[in-house]
């Protein structure tokens, strides 16, 4: 695995993901960007389409790849908020998936969902699932969230999906219900896995309020966890997060300089190593 030391300014999302899939070659232009279930390891970063770093054009998109691929990531999680009510948001993605693909580089994106609106959520997975330069594995289109566990995705969106002939791999964030916890052990994750079951096809552990020994013990939790029952995880590296504001102000956590990015990045390559 390539270990990120730095996390692009332009990027602005907070969590670096990275997932066991083999990077493919750039296939034909009509053809999506597949992945393998091999050795490879793949970083994400996950992007924000609320902010537009180098404006909402073909070429700020395309900068902005550039210079992701330049530091070592592989694709963009993109986190959607909304859609048809802020139209902002489709025309973005829209702007993102073309520039991916007029560059040429293989460079993958995937949908990070963080809404419930499930007539939104189908328009954008049936929109893109056929794009080239969405993100697939074992030959299924990758869809991820932010918290919406409370969503009956199997029944509303994952089926209808799959009787269109899209085929979901579905790796989201889900906090722990009853008790919600930012920084969960591994009991903890090993029920919400086993109370997903047959919905989920992974998990993935947004990391961010929580120092990097915290974060780093959080993601250790998951791997065991997934290891265990044989599934995917998806883990994430924060180099920093300044929190929205909330009683009794934003929380901020920094990463103790290189320190701290090393511990992250060596526990996730470690848990990595002990999977399949």
């Amino acid at each position: 695995m390539r270990l990120i030391t730095q996390f692009l300014a332009t990027c602005t999302g907070v969590v670096l993901t990275c997932s066991s899939a083999l990077a493919a070659p750039v296939p034909p232009s009509d053809q999506p960007v597949h992945s393998s279930t091999a050795s490879q390891h793949l970083v994400f970063a996950h992007y924000m389409v609320c902010y537009a770093t180098y404006g909402e054009t073909l070429e700020g998109y395309q900068r902005e790849i550039r210079e992701a691929q330049a530091a070592g990531i592989d694709g963009f999680a993109l986190n959607v908020g909304a859609w048809s009510r802020e139209p902002h948001y489709p025309r973005r993605v829209r702007l993102i998936y073309r520039a991916a693909r007029e560059l040429g580089t293989g460079f993958k994106l995937f949908f990070s969902v963080d809404m419930s609106n499930v007539t939104d959520i189908l328009d954008r997975v049936r929109t893109y699932a056929r794009h080239p330069n969405q993100f697939v594995s074992r030959d299924r289109i990758v869809v991820s969230t932010f918290s919406q566990e409370r969503l009956a995705w199997k029944e509303k969106v994952l089926a209808p999906l799959k009787q269109e002939g899209i085929d979901v791999f579905f790796v989201p964030y889900f906090y722990p219900r009853p008790q919600a916890t930012e920084l969960p052990d591994y009991p903890t994750v090993a029920k919400l896995l086993q109370y997903h079951a047959g919905t989920v096809d992974g998990l993935f552990y947004f990391g961010a309020a929580g120092t990097s020994r915290q974060l780093a013990e959080a993601n250790g939790a998951y791997a065991k966890a997934l290891r265990e029952a044989g599934t995917l995880f998806m883990a994430s590296y924060t180099p920093t997060y300044w929190g929205l504001a909330q009683p009794p102000g934003r929380r901020y956590f920094e990463t103790d300089g290189g320190e701290g990015t090393a511990h992250q990045w060596q526990a996730i390559i470690a848990g990595g190593k002990e999977q399949t």
